[in-house]
């Protein structure tokens, strides 16, 4: 039986999403989930949408229509400024913060559908601010006193666990939770104006 296999992940410029098929083509011995006789060919699609949206923020974004493909190491890319949210792009450059969700809806001729979801998390503005916190914490300015190089360090502790604990959520797929800490490390962050990334 046909089972689409995706993966996501993002460009280093953090501009792009990266999508990945990996469903491949049939093979009775390697490949028996993959496009090809038995299974649905691409050519029995009748339409294939991709919905994304930001769990974390709760913005969806217009329906896109997404190809598939046989090539098992196909990948696809969606620039984030591209996105648009009522037919309006948005025109962010940097993806944004949050716990993304992609559904693929595959449509097939004979009108079986055929969904894929996939999440993907980004932390970039957060992980660029957190990295910001520990140059300061650990660039001692001579007239620093000892308790304002504690605060430092007690800061950039605490937001180094809650972005642990996050990770840790999203991995375990606990959404509820990641997002949760998600808006407690952005407030956090932004109450230690470190908004200048």
């Amino acid at each position: 039986m046909l089972e689409i296999n995706i993966s996501l992940a993002s460009n280093v410029n953090k501009e792009l999403f990266v999508i990945s098929e990996s469903t491949g083509t049939y093979n009775v011995t390697t490949n028996t989930t993959g496009w090809g006789t038995p299974n649905s060919e691409l050519s029995d699609i009748s339409t294939s949408i991709l919905n994304i949206s930001n769990l974390t923020s709760g913005i969806t974004y217009d329906s896109i229509a997404y190809v598939h493909s046989d090539i098992s190491t196909y990948t696809s890319n969606i620039t984030f400024a591209g996105l648009e949210v009522s037919s309006t792009p948005i025109e962010t450059v940097i993806i944004t913060d949050g716990i993304y969700c992609f559904e693929f809806n595959t449509t097939l001729n004979d009108a079986t559908i055929i969904s894929t979801t996939v999440k993907y998390l980004t932390l970039y503005s957060i992980e660029c601010k957190i990295k910001k916190l520990g140059l300061e914490a650990t660039t001692v300015d001579s007239s620093c006193c000892s308790d304002c190089l504690t605060e430092k360090l007690q800061n950039l502790a605490k937001a180094f666990t809650l972005h642990k604990l996050i990770r840790n959520a999203f991995q375990c797929g606990d959404t509820l939770t990641a997002n949760k800490l998600i808006k407690n490390l952005t407030l956090f962050l932004e109450s230690l104006d470190c908004k200048n990334c």
